[in-house]
């Protein structure tokens, strides 16, 4: 008799069947399994309903933890976006007798079309940098969005003459919100996807938001008549709803585990380096990534264009000798220009190279760009996806050109 197993990839149960050989046919029968399927059943229907086919082999390490921080993080955020709602309503006229429906809709057009234009801007001008400080800029929308909801739940306290400014500014935080959000979401995706999935999780992520937004709209339905009643409660509770909305937030995106190289993650590791002498693993150096903005003038610009160097003697022949990048100083600020065949690891080699420069005055702290890649590669690092962002400009010399 042959015993034939089967497994199904979101059910770790077995089941058996056993050939039959009767009257000259064979036929499989299966062999009922004396295990207790309750428990185990209702976890694998959950499963499937809720995480990505072939969890958790089929997504990164980080899946499981990042997710239960993003659902706090979206309950949160949807109990202060009910209360924020109904300040809105409230501001554009909802109740108030003396409001008419052409101008409650004016307004609310008007406050649509500001929020659609900011989106454009901003993805205009920030899109690149979405996928690069992937972290940094998705704790940005979600603090810009707690921001954008506190400004809704003023809208009552200002004159009516107010409100459509009012109303447009927190359109246009929202609109960035939705851009900076969207776009982060789907880079987090793409890295949690190791089987190529990502279709799948980001369908199960959307089952996860919408079961958390409907357990939200239950609370809601309580909730918003019992404000009602006591408006002293509702800035402090929305205050509250905000530190769990931005703590959970922080504890989501500081427990991604990105392996390529921004300039955070790789800032990080070179401070470390010099200061003991290892690389950082994966999950320390994502530790120490940094996410706050800086407002000040970047002193090394890599990817810079060639219009910076029209003053330095020579430069006309050094391109045209059809290096990989060509490095300079000027005015204080390391100007790198990039050949178009440069690759990431020439990229991260001459950004080494500068921040050593910059960062380190005894040469014999210094260690060579490209010797520093290959300790990151031989660290579990990826040297060969890019994740540094440059200003965009490369060249091409065609020394024979008219």
């Amino acid at each position: 008799m042959t015993l034939i197993e089967e497994y199904h990839v979101n059910d770790k149960n077995v089941r058996r069947y056993k050939q039959i050989n009767e009257n000259g046919f064979s036929y499989l029968q299966p062999v009922k399994n004396s295990s207790n399927f309750g428990l185990a059943t209702i976890w694998n229907t959950l499963r499937s309903i809720f995480l990505p086919e072939g969890y958790p082999d089929s997504v990164s390490s980080d899946y499981i933890y990042y997710q239960g921080w993003d659902t706090v993080q979206a309950f949160a955020s949807s109990i202060s976006g009910s209360i924020a709602t109904s300040a809105v309503l409230q501001g554009v006229g909802v109740g108030d007798e003396t409001a008419t429906p052409l101008a409650a809709s004016i307004t609310w057009l008007l406050r649509d079309g500001c929020g659609m234009v900011g989106r454009i801007l901003f993805a205009a001008k920030f899109g690149t940098q979405l996928d690069y400080d992937c972290k940094k800029w998705r704790l940005f929308a979600d603090v810009l969005n707690d921001v954008a909801m506190f400004i809704e739940i003023l809208t009552p306290s200002f004159s009516k003459d107010l409100t459509l400014g009012v109303l447009c500014c927190a359109s246009v935080s929202r609109s960035l919100v939705g851009v900076a959000g969207g776009a982060t979401k789907a880079a987090v995706a793409q890295h949690q996807a190791k089987a190529g999935n990502m279709a799948d999780l980001a369908a199960k992520d959307g089952s996860q938001e919408t079961m958390v937004n409907l357990l939200a709209l239950l609370v809601n339905l309580t909730l918003l008549p019992w404000l009602a009643q006591y408006k002293d409660f509702v800035m402090p509770l929305f205050m509250l709803m905000t530190c769990l909305h931005i703590f959970a937030n922080y504890k989501a995106v500081t427990s991604l585990q990105f392996s390529n190289l921004n300039k955070a993650r790789l800032t990080a590791i070179l401070k470390a380096y010099l200061a003991t002498g290892s690389i950082l693993s994966i999950t320390e150096g994502n530790k120490r990534e940094s996410l706050a903005f800086s407002l000040r003038r970047p002193k090394i610009r890599l990817g810079a264009s060639v219009h910076h160097s029209r003053d330095i003697a020579g430069m006309n022949e050094i391109l045209g000798l059809d290096p990989f990048y060509v490095q300079f100083n000027k005015n204080d600020i390391i100007y790198i220009i990039l050949n178009s065949k440069a690759t990431t690891r020439d990229i991260l080699a001459v950004y080494i190279d500068a921040w050593m420069s910059r960062n380190v005055k005894e040469k014999g702290k210094k260690i060579d760009g490209k010797q520093m890649v290959e300790k990151l590669s031989k660290s579990g690092w990826n040297v060969d996806q890019r994740a540094i962002q440059t200003e965009g400009f490369t060249f091409t010399p065609h020394p024979h050109a008219d």
